[in-house]
């Protein structure tokens, strides 16, 4: 049976990820949004090297590349949602979580970082005239705040608000230019990617609460730092530290 062909069937007692086996494919189901269901057929037999039924032996792995979503937004322009495909069986899962050549706008990352924070801290906003960011939720919920400040952007003054869960796989690329923090509504586990190395010239920010950015961030009394508590209101940025869009185009 060729991969369009495979079903997988759903009932309310279903977990969120299902392995059935159907004509020597395995069919791998897995909550992707919260009341949407994904299905994604995989030969994950012949994509773990082990062995596989006669009429997999002879295909090529290669035919069976993952390929994730990719998600632009709607609302800020560069800004992609990553949908990764997600492998599994009894032993549990695997999830290719980045990919380079998935971004348009992505150099190579060089950095990665975890920031892990307790119930109702806010991190943010903070922006980089030079350096991307690629998120990705570990373990618990962040609300995600993203705001353009870039001059020129089709978008600029938009601001984005989305929910990342450590227990629906998605990445967030973030672009230069673009303010971002996030909301612990639980405690958060955060992993992230950056494209240059920390520099304390290029780490800005933006009041998490100015009115002309308008984020509901889901929290009643946030935790911040006392930088983020000092950051100026998008209209007292100077000419200076105001991006620009296109910085990498």
């Amino acid at each position: 049976m060729s991969a369009a062909g495979c079903r997988c069937s759903s009932t309310a007692g279903d977990s969120a990820s299902l392995l059935r086996e159907q004509g020597g494919l395995l069919c791998e189901r897995r909550l992707f949004h919260r009341g949407g269901i994904r299905l994604l057929p995989r030969r994950a037999e012949a994509l773990r090297g082990e062995a596989v039924a006669p009429s997999l032996q002879s295909e090529s792995v290669s035919s069976v590349r993952p390929v994730p979503a990719i998600v632009p937004s709607a609302v800020i322009a560069d800004v992609v949602v990553i949908e990764p495909d997600v492998h599994g069986d009894r032993r549990g899962r695997f999830v290719e979580t980045y990919r380079r050549s998935w971004l348009g706008l992505g150099r190579e990352m060089i950095q990665a970082n975890l920031s892990e924070k307790q119930a109702g801290a806010v991190v943010g906003l903070h922006y980089h005239l030079r350096q991307a960011d690629y998120w990705y939720v570990l373990r618990g919920r962040a609300r995600v705040v993203l705001h353009d400040l870039r001059l020129g952007s089709r978008t600029d003054g938009a601001t984005q608000v989305l929910d990342l869960d450590g227990d629906v796989d998605r990445g967030l690329f973030i672009p230069p230019g673009v303010a971002h923090g996030f909301a612990s509504l639980t405690e958060v586990l955060l992993w992230y990617l950056v494209d240059a190395y920390y520099d304390p010239a290029d780490e800005l920010g933006v009041a998490w609460d100015d009115p002309d950015i308008g984020a509901d961030w889901g929290v009643s009394d946030p935790v911040l730092s006392d930088r983020d508590r000092a950051n100026p209101v998008r209209s007292a940025i100077g000419p200076a530290f105001r991006p620009s869009f296109g910085l990498r185009r």
